[in-house]
Formats: C-alpha cells, structure tokens, sequence
C-alpha cells in the first residue's frame, strides 16, 4: 500500500488534498503531518512514497525538505504545489528532484495521474532491484521467473515484515501480495506482507536471497519425501551411524557387482534405500550420486581399483537431482545397477551390439540438448546405459562421461564466442545448473576461464 504524506502551513489546503485523496479509491494511506521540521521528522519516520508538499513555507520551505530528504538518500517521491504560476518556481522544483509542479487547488485528476507516475516509478525501481536478485540466484543455481508485480512499495519498506509463501499455502485475509514468481519453472511463489510473529518473516529486502534459498531447499525435501515426511539434521550422530552402515553396504554392493552377484546385489540395495530415508534430500542425492558412480565404474571396467572422478560425481548429481520424489528415484537407481548388472552377464557387450559405440559418439555429436545423457542415448538406442558405459570404454579405452563433458564444454565455447550471454546462462544451456563448475571444467579443458576465452576472441574492432 503506498503512503503518501500532505504538507502544508494552511490546514484547509492539506485537508482538501487528503480529502480528495481518499475519494480516489485506490491502495494508499494518507498522513496529514503538518508542516516545518515537525513534519520532516514524520517523514523520516512514515518513508511515504509521495510526500507533497507546499513549495513556499515559512519555517522550511518544500525546497529545502526535498533537498534535505534527496541528501539524505531517501527515495520519497516529492511533489511541489504552489499558489503562483511563475516559471523559476517550476524550474527550480525540477532541478530538485521533484516528481511534479502543481497549481493550488490541485485537481482530482492531477492526483490521479501523480499516483500513477509514482507507482510507475516504483515499478521500474523494483524491477532494476528483482535483477539484481535474479542474478544474485542463478549463482546459487536458482532461477527465479514470471515475476508480476502487486504492492511493491512494501517491496522498499524496511519497517514492514514480509515473508516468501508458495502459491499452494493458505493467506491470511490481511495479507498484501507484493509480488509473485516462480521458482526453476516448477511452482509458484509470492512475496506477501506478513505478522511479526510469523515464521521467517524479514524486513530488508536485501534478505531475500538467503530467505528463498532456505524456502526452497525446505519445499524440495518436502516435496521429494513427502510433506510428511519428517528428516534427520546433518550432522547429527544418528546420520554418522547411518552413513557408517551405508558405507559398509555399499562397499559390498561394489564387490556384488564385481561378482556378478545380481541377487545380493538386489538385497543389499534395497537394504541401502532403508538406510538412506531419515537423510535430508540434498545428503541423500549425494550418497545416491555416489554410490551409483563407484557402481557404473565397477561394471564397465576391468580394473581392481576404481577412482571416481570430478565429472562423474557431478554427472551423477544432476542425473539424481533429476527426479522430483524419492520413489522415483529408487526406482531408476534399481533399475540402472540390478538390470545394468543383468544385462552384462547375459550377453558380451561388443561382440552382441556391433556399431553401438559408433551410434554412440554420432548422437553425441549431433545432439545439443542440454539434457542429453547417458540414460537420454541408451533410451534412444534401446539399450541399457551400463552397456553403453562398457562398450565405450572398451572400444575407445574412454568413459562416456568424460565423452559428454568435453562435447559440452565444446558447445559452451561456440556460444560464449557467438552470443553475448552471461557465462551463468551458457552453464544453464549446456546442462550445467551450477556455473562455477562449468566455469572450472572450462578452464580444464583450455586453460582459461569462460570470460578470459571470450575476452580473446573478441575482434580489434570490439575490444
């Protein structure tokens, strides 16, 4: 709601205004402060949107209280009023800051379209400020999009409690929405003015950041397991046991594989899956990552010891971090290391798929789908991804996985050589949520970061 505050040294002018103000029918609070330092202190403490003010007052003129207020860094918009049409008072209102120059008595329309021009205004601050933000996320791997604005003078108030609710939640009837907004295209969210004795209610905006991070880190667990379902803190010595005994279960499950033992295998990982459940998402995701990198190692290679690299875990990762519930999840992990096993033991990869690895690389040439995968390739070509896994590495003596890095990495070169998008948005495009890792495989392969690659290529003309 915007505040707008009247000044004046006749009280029937600032009467008249405030009248004619509130007959207007729109989201506003009006304060009638008098006039002189008294009523530059209430401004102070109120942070109108609009002061307006007469410009010819004996203690303080509305000159020197909008210079004061613009030293002052405040961002009240200030309108002036005057009794006499004379240009110098005009130009110098102007000079000033001031939003606009009105002749008493100032007319309805007038103030409808002084409330307009404010909250115009107020609009393109709060979208230049909602960049920041946006930008700010996306180095958290987070997107924010569809933002449509509401009352975002509340937006600028950091005396008034807000708080970030997700579309699906209920809303108290004395709630005003600031703003609205989507997370990663996948739900919706809103800023809203909030009770102080509310949950993770925050003042400043300059929280934002932080306070949607933890939203939506506590709406993915909720929304992986269940609303219900109730997780154990990180860090705690329950999940340190619990770890130890996944850690020995999955050093058995290596050695099932390495066996071809498909049923102990089976057994061991659903045991695994029991194990895993009081975790928190973001832990679980990572053990699943883990465990099912050190798994398509043991399967697809002959070696005694099997190191898992950087890019694998990563891989994995984005792969896990691809299923938006737990069952989901289980499922395909089953599905991958029990099936992938059975498929290895019935049948000699090389020898019963001719021309598969070939298949392989040409997809993986043509493709510039940031989702390709080994799952999304072993779809297309019918097959099981450990059997892809298997016939690359013996045909090329190469994971696919690393095959995949460098043919991503190799389409974030040709963009950040032929567009002029963010180095965050080339990660996004070529399948990379966290750009800082994109930006440190980048360097890997050529030696230098995205931004000193780009910054070499530039033509004589452009740098």
């Amino acid at each position: 709601m915007m505040k707008i505050c009247v000044v004046d040294d006749e009280k029937t002018v600032r009467e008249a205004i405030v009248r004619k103000l509130e007959r207007l029918n729109k989201p506003i609070e009006v304060f009638d402060i008098g006039c002189g330092y008294e009523a530059l202190d209430t401004v102070r403490l109120i942070r109108p949107e609009l002061l307006i003010t007469d410009i010819m007052i004996p203690e303080l003129s509305g000159l020197d209280m909008l210079e004061m207020l613009k030293k002052e860094n405040n961002h009240t918009e200030i309108a002036l009023i005057s009794g006499y049409d004379e240009f110098d008072y005009a130009r110098k209102a102007i000079q000033h800051g001031a939003v606009r120059y009105l002749l008493k008595p100032v007319q309805m329309e007038e103030l409808i379209e002084l409330i307009e021009l404010v909250d115009s205004r107020l609009i393109d601050r709060w979208e230049a400020d909602m960049k920041e933000r946006v930008w700010e996320l996306k180095r958290h791997s987070l997107s924010i999009g569809e933002l449509e604005s509401e009352q975002v003078a509340a937006w600028f108030d950091d005396k008034t409690p807000k708080v970030i609710q997700w579309s699906e939640q209920p809303v108290s009837e004395d709630a005003e929405v600031v703003f609205t907004f989507n997370v990663n295209d996948r739900h919706r969210g809103e800023v809203r003015t909030a009770d102080p004795r509310e949950t993770n209610v925050f003042y400043d905006r300059s929280e934002f950041t932080s306070r949607l991070r933890r939203a939506e880190e506590k709406w993915q667990n909720e929304s992986f397991f269940g609303e219900r379902r109730q997780t154990t803190a990180d860090g705690s010595d329950y999940v340190k046991t619990l770890l130890r005994q996944m850690q020995r279960l999955h050093d058995q499950m290596l050695k099932d594989a390495k066996g071809i033992h498909s049923d102990d295998l089976h057994e061991h990982l659903y045991q695994w899956f029991l194990l895993a459940e009081p975790l928190h998402s973001s832990n679980l995701k990572k053990q699943c990552a883990y465990l099912i990198a050190a798994l398509d190692n043991v399967m697809t290679s002959s070696k005694e010891v099997s190191v898992i690299t950087e890019e694998q875990a990563m891989h994995w990762l984005e792969w896990v971090g691809g299923f938006a519930t737990w069952e989901e999840l289980k499922i395909s992990m089953s599905h991958f290391i029990v099936d992938g096993l059975k498929a290895l033991h019935e049948c000699a990869v090389v020898a019963q798929n001719p021309g598969l690895t070939a298949k392989v690389l040409r997809l993986l040439e043509q493709s510039s789908d940031p989702q390709t995968s080994l799952n999304t390739i072993a779809a297309q070509l019918n097959v099981h991804p450990v059997t892809i896994s298997k016939a690359v590495r013996q045909e090329t003596g190469k994971k696919f996985i690393d095959l995949l890095v460098a043919r991503k990495i190799e389409i974030g070169k040709k963009l950040l050589v032929q567009s002029d998008k963010t180095v965050i948005d080339i990660a996004l495009e070529t399948g990379y949520s966290d750009f800082r890792y994109f930006s440190k495989l980048f360097k890997k392969t050529y030696g230098v970061t995205p931004n000193e690659f780009r910054q070499t290529k530039k033509s004589p003309q452009q740098s």
